[in-house]
């Protein structure tokens, strides 16, 4: 047993009640630890000094007075930093959305920009195409052969 599990016992070893190899072991510690047996005797002190106590009966309602306090939440007020939580979170949901629409639009405007491109050159190639089953080679020269509009 160490120091802690024989103090949590001190309670159960004053009132008897206790079950007799717990109490045993706890006993065995006290006989060699010094610390523990000084603050078992400071706890005998003040069961003593209880009991020697005068006993008054409770006033009309207490026990009612009492139960109703411990069912009731006592309003805190909130510590400095639990004022600022609650916007912070929010600011931090509202940044974290903008952000994530500007990508999104970033993203959405870039693939319809692809698109164009590749029907661009699927046009363009259709159209290369075309000139290439033409017979005449000087009509051939005329036509723009890529994006920029040069000629061969």
């Amino acid at each position: 047993m160490n120091c802690q599990e024989c103090k949590d016992q001190f309670d159960a070893l004053l009132s008897r009640q206790i079950a007799a190899e717990r109490r045993s072991t706890a006993e065995a510690h006290l006989r060699q630890c010094a610390a523990c047996a000084r603050a078992f005797a400071e706890e005998q002190k003040l069961w003593k000094l209880l009991g020697r106590a005068e006993k008054r009966p409770a006033s009309l309602g207490f026990a009612d007075r009492v139960l109703r306090q411990l069912d009731s939440k006592p309003a805190r007020e909130p510590r400095w930093w639990e004022a600022w939580t609650i916007p912070w979170r929010w600011a931090t949901a509202v940044a974290v959305l903008v952000a994530v629409l500007a990508v999104s639009s970033i993203a959405i405007l870039r693939h319809q920009q692809i698109e164009k491109e590749k029907q661009a050159r699927a046009t363009h190639f259709e159209q290369l195409f075309s000139v290439a089953q033409v017979d005449d080679p000087d009509l051939i020269l005329l036509l723009p052969l890529d994006q920029n509009g040069d000629t061969l």
